[in-house]
Parts: structure tokens; sequence; C-alpha cells
């Protein structure tokens, strides 16, 4: 390996203390070229997505120490990955290092580059440290990207669940966050509607993992929203990394346009009128697809349960969001003659925002408790609806009468 580069010519000849010395009978000669191998380098890719890796091979010499590097040098540059055999020494910002080739002449060097290298074009270069022997290859990197679709016609009711999906090739995760009427320009959580914030990367609470094949998926339930929510356009931001509507410009993203609708409820009795022994059926529509609605019966003395216990009837809804209740006549002969009035409470979701206990109280997240039991029956219905009406609940109602004959 350290015969210079050229022609060499080999001749046996005998020596002289033999009979043959001088007497033509010295082999013929031959001749043999000795030559440098030229000093090469090739990338297995000629453009990476940053977040991803690509690998560069050095063909040269055997067993020989070159000097690998990107060119610019900056620490926003592709980095030399550590911990590999052929790589002999690595400098503290990653972008330069001593390689050894192995006995066939080649090295194989993997780089990495992450969401912060620069999405440009990167020059690669290997030089012998002993000669002017250099070569050079360029690797592109380039910015991931973020899409967003949503299933569905675009159009849902508050209540509804919406499946969140797409694709990322910017990142392991992708944050979401939305912006709309009466929300913080800069976007709040999906769910609890708290302001996102650059500054507080805690703050964004929405997330979903990117699959190895570089799609994402969330289900968002429209009826986990924690406060009251206005009907209308909303959009739905799906971002590269933890930043709000102000700092887009730093990161990948893309939207999606909702329009939600404020789950309604109809309601309608049987008869205006009800004999004490008769049956009355309390029956209607709601709409958001809800499980369940809530109906509260508020009379003289009655507050929905036996022995002046307050209850409120859990009525399954239908697939088409009909639903149905019947006063049976075991429950009607002992109602008193008089007024009652009836709160169908729709929870805009899967569990009601104003909850009762048997003992006749209310309660619920940002109202008040208040013991209906202790009301007459125009006042606990009023009390109810005032709770309902609270902006901290997303519930809707619809209010009916009837009256018990004698």
């Amino acid at each position: 390996q350290d015969a210079k580069a050229g022609t060499y010519t080999a001749l046996a000849k005998w020596t002289r203390d033999t009979d043959f010395f001088g007497k033509g009978y010295d082999s013929k000669t031959v001749t043999f070229e000795v030559l440098t191998k030229s000093l090469a380098i090739t990338a297995n890719k000629d453009s990476v997505v940053r977040g991803n890796g690509f690998t560069v091979t050095i063909t040269g010499e055997s067993r020989k120490d070159y000097t690998l590097f990107v060119k610019s040098g900056d620490p926003k540059s592709p980095m030399i990955t550590p911990g590999q055999t052929v790589v002999q020494s690595i400098a503290a910002n990653g972008t330069y290092g001593t390689v050894k080739t192995n006995a066939g002449g080649t090295a194989t060097v993997q780089f990495n580059t992450t969401q912060n290298t620069d999405d440009k074009t990167f020059t690669i270069r290997v030089e012998d440290p002993l000669s002017d022997k250099n070569d050079e290859v360029k690797v592109k990197v380039e910015a991931g990207s973020v899409t967003i679709t949503t299933s569905g016609t675009g159009t849902y009711y508050i209540g509804e669940e919406i499946t969140l999906s797409g694709t990322c090739t910017e990142g392991d995760k992708v944050y979401l966050f939305m912006t709309g009427p009466n929300l913080p320009t800069d976007g709040v959580t999906l769910t609890t509607l708290d302001k996102v914030s650059t500054t507080d990367k805690a703050s964004f609470k929405d997330t979903a993992d990117v699959n190895a094949d570089d799609t994402w998926s969330k289900k968002w339930n429209t009826g986990d929203i924690k406060k009251s929510i206005d009907a209308g356009g909303y959009t739905i931001y799906a971002v590269s990394t933890n930043v709000s509507k102000a700092d887009l410009s730093d990161a990948k993203y893309a939207t999606a346009s909702v329009n939600l609708r404020s789950g309604f409820i109809t309601a309608t009795t049987s008869g205006a009128t009800v004999a004490r022994g008769d049956e009355l059926t309390i029956s209607g529509t709601a709409q958001g697809n809800p499980n369940d609605v809530y109906i509260w019966i508020f009379g003289k003395n009655y507050y929905g349960g036996a022995d002046g216990k307050l209850e409120a009837r859990k009525v399954s809804v239908e697939s088409d969001g009909s639903f149905e209740e019947k006063l049976k006549s075991a429950d009607t002969t002992n109602f008193a003659a008089g007024q009652y009035f009836v709160v169908v409470q729709h929870p805009m979701g899967d569990n009601p925002g104003v909850k009762y206990d048997p003992s006749g109280v209310i309660y619920g997240d940002g109202i008040n408790n208040v013991t209906l039991t202790s009301l007459q029956a125009p006042a606990a219905a009023s009390a109810l609806i005032n709770a309902l009406d609270s902006p901290n609940v997303p519930d809707t109602y619809v209010k009916l009468t009837f009256v018990v004959a004698e």
C-alpha cells in the first residue's frame, strides 16, 4: 500500500553462484502498474424530508482515514450519527468527522436530520487529509407537510362525533386547536376550550400520533365540550408543532372548516289535560346524537320520584333522534289535581351538565347548587331552567305543561 503509483518491471535472474548465470537463461520481463484509487462520495438519496436520515458512501483507499463534513457547518445542518463503527471522531457540532474505510476501500456513514434542520440543499464533502483529493455530493432537505380532513359533510350537530384525520411528514405528532365565534384569536383546545399559547407548550392538550405510514387520526366528540359553544363556523388547525395561530410561520400546518349546529329538542304531550289514572305520553325528537334525554316533572308535592324524592327520567333516544316516555296509569293515579311543569333536558353529549341527587339538590360545573324539593312546582321548574341556561352548561331543553283534572 506504500508503493508509489506508476509502471513496474519484474525479472527473475539466476544468481552468480549458479552455472546458468549470464548465459541467457534469465526469465522474460513482466510489467505491472500500481494505480492510486480516486476518492468519491455518493448519497443514497437525492432529497430527504427533514426528520428522516440518509447515508453517504465513500470510496477510496483501503483502511484509510478521510475527513467528512457538511460544507455549511451551521447547527441547522444534517448531523453525523454518533456510534457508527466507521466513524473515528465527530466534532462538537456534529457536522464534521473522521471516517475510516474498510479493506475494500469503502465506508458508509449515516446522517440524521430533525425538524430544526434547514430545508435547503446541503453539500457533503470528503477530503484526503494527506493529498488534494476530494469529492462532493449534494442532498436536498425538504420541509414536510401536514394535511387534515373531516368525516361527514362538514356540518354537524353539537354532540356528534367527528373523525379528524390526515397525513404528516413533519414530525411524529400532530397538534390540534380551533378558532371560531367568540373564541380567543390564537386558538383553543377542542374540548376544554382553554386558550393555547406558544409560550405554554403544555396548553396544547389535543394531539394525535403519526403512524409509520405518515397518517394520523383523532376522534373528536363534540358532546364532550366542557363549556357552552356557539353555533357557527369553526376552523380546525393541524400543526406539526405546538404553536398557536400567531406563530404558524414556525411550523407546517393545514386547516379544515366545520359548521357546528346547536343540538335541539322538540317535545309534546299526548294531551294538554289528563285525568288521574289515565296514561300520558311525552315524546319528541332530539338532534345532535345524544344517547339519552332527561325528563323532569314538577307538580304539587311532586318532583319526579316516589315519596317526594327528586328524579329525572332517563329516556333513550333512537337512531333517528326520536324518544318517548309513557306515564302509566299507576303514575298519574297518585298525582294531585293541578298544573304540572315538564322540562325535557338535552345533554348535548354523553353526560348532562345539570345533575341531581335524589335528596332534592341539582348541581353541576359552574352552577350553584339548588334544593328543588324545597320549592313549589313553578319555582322548581324555573330554578332548573336557570341552571340549564347557565353559560357553563352546554345542555339545551324544552318546557311543557299539562293539567291533571279532578
